[in-house]
């Protein structure tokens, strides 16, 4: 008897923030000889984006599955990653996978 192992496909990633507003220069200090004034503070970098998730029609740890040769095995597809200062990762997609190798 054949059987059909299915999965669904793997959300995108979720994008990244803003970056924060710049900060106001530090006021120097007072005394006989007095302080420089500080710089202004940079503006804040942009979140990265979040991985995208992950489709399996098996997720195994230790020693891997031997399926039959009349099960099939559909994973869906791999989530894309968040855009983001830094892009996230793609998740990733696969019939069978080793949960060590994530």
């Amino acid at each position: 008897m054949a059987s059909t192992l299915s999965a669904s496909e793997g959300g995108a990633g979720g994008a990244g923030g803003i970056g924060g507003a710049p900060s106001a220069a530090g006021t120097g200090g007072y005394g006989n000889c007095m302080g420089a004034s500080g710089g202004a503070g940079a503006t804040g970098g942009g979140g990265a984006g979040g991985t995208g998730g992950v489709s399996f029609g098996i997720l195994y740890a230790g020693t891997a599955p031997t399926p039959d040769g009349a099960t099939q095995i559909l994973p869906g597809t791999a989530g894309a990653g968040g855009a983001g200062a830094n892009d996230g990762l793609p998740g990733v997609a696969a019939a069978v996978q080793n949960a060590a190798l994530l």
